[in-house]
Parts: C-alpha cells; sequence; structure tokens
C-alpha cells in the first residue's frame, strides 16, 4: 500500500486517524514542548504545582545571586574616597619637603615598629612595575614595591624602550645600544618605593597598581625601626632621586593615592 504510514506488517486501522508528519518534524515538535511540562504531567499535582513556583522564583534567585558577586567583588577592592579629575603632570619632579618629625607606632607579630616621618612627599609618575612581598620584617608594613618613572623617561612612552624588572626589594632597568641614555638619566628620572600604606584600604589600592597606570602619590619619607626582642632591624629613605646602590630607595609612608581620577586614602 502506498502513502506516508510508517513501515509496519499491517496497515493502520480503519477510521483512526493518520498522522502525515514524518520523523523529522516530530523530534521537533517534542522539542518545543517545555521540558518542565513534560514532568509535570508526570507528576502529582502538588508537585506539578511547586514545579511551577520554582520556574516563577528563578529570576529572582539569579538576581540575589548576582547581587551577592557583585558585592563580593567590589568588597574586595579598594573603596574611593573621592575623585579627582585634574591631569597628573608625570613630567613634573617629585617634591620633597622638610618637616617637624612624626613618629607612627605599630606592634605586629612581636615586633615593635617605630615610623618616623621625616619629609613630606608627593611624587607622580607612570607604573613600572610592582612587586608584591610576603618574607622579611618589612614585609609586615611595607606589602609592595612600585616603581615609577618621570620626566623626560615618561615622556612619549621613552620608558617603554627599557625592560623593567623587580626583586629583593630592587629595581634593575636593561637597556639596548640605540636607548641613547646612560644609566645616570635613567637613575635621576625613576625610582623603587618601597610602600607603607597608611590603612588597610590604601594597601588594597596599592596591590591593584600595574605598569603603565599613571599615579600620584602622596606622604612622607621616613626611617623604619623595628626591635623584637634583643634583635634591633632598620630601614632608612633616601631624600635624593640622584643617588644610586644599597640605601638610595625611597621609603615611603603614603596616606594618598591618586589613579584613574579616583583618590584613595
Amino acid at each position: 500500500m502506498d502513502g506516508p504510514f510508517p513501515r509496519s506488517s499491517s496497515p493502520p486501522e480503519q477510521g483512526r486517524a493518520v498522522s502525515h508528519w514524518n520523523g523529522m518534524e516530530v523530534r521537533q515538535a517534542l522539542r518545543a514542548i517545555p521540558v518542565r511540562y513534560l514532568q509535570s504531567r508526570q507528576m502529582s499535582p502538588g508537585r506539578a504545582h511547586k514545579t511551577i513556583l520554582q520556574d516563577r522564583d528563578m529570576p529572582r534567585i539569579r538576581l540575589f545571586v548576582l547581587c551577592l558577586c557583585l558585592v563580593f567583588v567590589f568588597s574586595c577592592g579598594p573603596s574611593p574616597s573621592g575623585r579627582d579629575g585634574s591631569t597628573i603632570n608625570v613630567l613634573e619632579p617629585p617634591s620633597v619637603e622638610k618637616q617637624e618629625p612624626g613618629i607612627v607606632k605599630v606592634s605586629k607579630d612581636g615586633f615593635d615598629i617605630a615610623i618616623t616621618q621625616k619629609a613630606a612627599y608627593t611624587v607622580r609618575g607612570i607604573v613600572v612595575g610592582r612587586e608584591n612581598y610576603h618574607s622579611g620584617w618589612n614585609s609586615l608594613i611595607s606589602p609592595a614595591d612600585v616603581a615609577l618613572c618621570w620626566g623626560k623617561l615618561a615622556e612619549n612612552g621613552t620608558y617603554k624602550r627599557l625592560k623593567w624588572s623587580q626583586g629583593n626589594r630592587w629595581y634593575f632597568w636593561r637597556a639596548g645600544e640605540e636607548f641613547g641614555y646612560n644609566n645616570d638619566f635613567v637613575a635621576v628620572h625613576s625610582s623603587n618605593n618601597h610602600l607603607i600604606p597608611a590603612t588597610p584600604n590604601l594597601t588594597k589600592a596599592v596591590k591593584s597598581l600595574k605598569e603603565g597606570d599613571t599615579v600620584e602619590m602622596t606622604g612622607h619619607l621616613v626611617d623604619v625601626t623595628a626591635v623584637k626582642k634583643s634583635e634591633n632591624y632598620f630601614w632608612n629613605s633616601s631624600t635624593s632621586t640622584a643617588d644610586r646602590g644599597d640605601g638610595s630607595c625611597e621609603v615611603i609612608y603614603i596616606t594618598r593615592l591618586k589613579m584613574h581620577g579616583k583618590v584613595y586614602q
């Protein structure tokens, strides 16, 4: 017998409606039926009603989970205390002003630490590197070093022609023969800054800095002493950007950080 019947050993019974759908059309029709509907057909009325209510609540549950995720993300990062859209002039050299000594005392992990402020300090520059530290007594107060460049080294992206690196509280640069400037030029227009954040929020902000960020740091150049039992430690800041070698880095008690138009304190 000819006709669009499924292959079978006998024809369909007389009087019964015959489907003219082929196999592909049947599969497409089944896929169009909501899975929840098919399941509810086999459920008790109470359970099916509960399933419908769950479906209605899903958008609200997803929105609640999304809000929780956003709260978690923003709570982990630094919180700006305000906005400052003024331009950061990285061509200016750092500003150093002598001040009356002020002392900040910290006790942590058995260390009695005294941070003596000896000069007000502001530096504007481009971040060429950041290195976090987790070992050594000074990491208790200074979790990161940030290397900056300014002036002619920051102009027209000149600093990008150098390869920068950091380690063991030092910073390094490497230049090719075509660079055109000597090491003294680089030393005068850059610094490795041992940062001591004044607040936990500033700690988060410092750790969020990335290479290429334009920043303005305000605080104090400091000398640090630490005592634990009979052991004594010290860490003194340079007050000149022209020196080189051991002790030439700036130790900054940072109280304000500006980047991306936001101020962190």
